[in-house]
């Protein structure tokens, strides 16, 4: 476990003796709980006992190599923290995308709205600009983590699974 971010880095199943059925069972268990940890990246691994040094056998059950770099917990919590980190970045520009193209539209029917209202095809009074800004401010106010608002500050309460 990587004991900063309480996440699994390595797994590990233990199993008696070393036949193919063993290892069919046991890469199916290790498939099965990554699928429910929902994260197929997570190093996993078949131990098997063994009678010389250094009395056991290790089996990666995605490259079949025996004694991979399992023991390098630094750098599994490093990549772990690596791939977090550049999952967060992803879906922060996913979101400042949408931002950009929603701020454009809004600034395009804005547009619209002010040369139909100097050519007198359309007339805006001080009620229908208020519903206009109130209009922006909805559908700007899901891109936004914290607003404040005449020294009153509103942020959005998150999930820490959504973390």
């Amino acid at each position: 476990m990587d004991q900063k971010q309480n996440i699994p880095i390595q797994i590990f199943e233990l199993k008696t003796n070393k036949n193919k059925h063993s290892i069919e069972f046991g890469t199916k268990q290790l498939k099965e709980c990554r699928s429910i940890l929902k994260n197929n990246n997570i190093p996993a691994y078949l131990v098997f006992p063994k009678n010389e040094t250094p009395y056991f056998e290790v089996i990666d059950i995605d490259n079949k190599d025996e004694f991979s770099n399992i023991f390098n917990y630094q750098g599994h919590c490093n990549k772990s923290r690596f791939e977090a980190a550049k999952s967060i970045k992803e879906n922060k520009e996913k979101v400042i995308d949408r931002f950009k193209i929603t701020s454009w539209i809004i600034g395009i029917i804005v547009f619209l709205l002010c040369v139909l209202s100097k050519t007198g095809l359309f007339s805006i009074n001080p009620e229908d600009i208020t519903m206009l800004v109130i209009s922006i401010g909805l559908f700007l106010i899901p891109f936004a983590n914290k607003i404040r608002i005449l020294g009153i500050e509103f942020e959005r309460m998150t999930n820490n699974k959504d973390k």
